[in-house]
């Protein structure tokens, strides 16, 4: 599910163009041109006749009852978990264990005590390459962590909201035609840093501290870009995920 008409407007977009000195102006196409150029003949077809049921489904309404209810309640439970554990991943923090045990409760962070490292035989890998090694680890931990939680997120849309099955379909469909030209997209995202680490480096003996914190604020954005169809069909329904952050 896309909700911005500017791609610009990503915290993702802004901080990666203060980073390597590109632009953030409006897009020239609009986002139904920009998706035109992503899509065969038979996926606009197919998004053209989920889109017209949506559009009828977006009036109507179903009651609450107490299986839905538990069942929003599970997935908000596992979006809260998965993106805790997601953020202690980049960040170097992990959740209290209890924080989760209190229902509807946001996980707390807190900052994990590091050991001193222990002497190596080999000196540490130099410059940008252990960002960048980071980074596409984290990567694919987000990638096989948000995988999961978003069917589980779509089917509890589907089952306990029967209004709102063709917005489940359209995520369905959005992420099958999307997927690898996401995968593609955000994986450029630690190449394009590079030149941002040797520019620090260049500048100030601290470069490699100044472009850790940098690094840290991308990818947490990168994550909350990720994270963002998940929070749409959770809003769908009524839940605010994003207060508890």
């Amino acid at each position: 599910m896309l909700s911005r008409t500017n791609f610009s407007s990503s915290t993702l977009v802004r901080l990666l163009a203060q980073a390597t000195g590109a632009g953030t102006g409006a897009p020239r196409e609009d986002l139904a041109e920009r998706l035109s150029l992503w899509l065969n003949a038979f996926d606009a077809v197919a998004l053209h006749g989920i889109h017209q049921s949506v559009g009828t489904a977006a009036a109507a309404s179903a009651p609450s009852h107490p299986a839905a209810d538990a069942a929003q309640q599970a997935a908000v439970t596992s979006f809260q978990r998965t993106r805790a554990a997601l953020v202690a991943a980049i960040t170097g923090q992990r959740p209290a264990p209890d924080a989760t045990a209190r229902k509807g409760a946001a996980p707390t962070l807190r900052r994990v005590p590091v050991p001193p490292p222990a002497p190596e035989p080999e000196a540490p890998e130099p410059g940008y390459n252990r960002f960048f090694k980071r980074h596409l680890e984290l990567q694919r931990d987000m990638a096989l962590k948000i995988g999961p939680l978003r069917a589980q997120v779509r089917q509890v849309l589907a089952r306990s909201q029967p209004h709102l099955r063709p917005l489940a379909a359209l995520d369905a469909l959005m992420e099958q035609t999307l997927a690898a030209r996401e995968h593609k997209l955000l994986g450029q995202v630690p190449v394009l840093l590079e030149k941002r680490f040797e520019q620090l480096c260049a500048a100030t003996g601290a470069g490699p501290v100044v472009f850790g914190r940098e690094w840290e604020a991308i990818v947490l954005a990168e994550l909350h870009l990720r994270l963002q169809p998940v929070v749409g069909m959770m809003e769908a329904w009524g839940a605010s995920p994003q207060t508890t952050q």
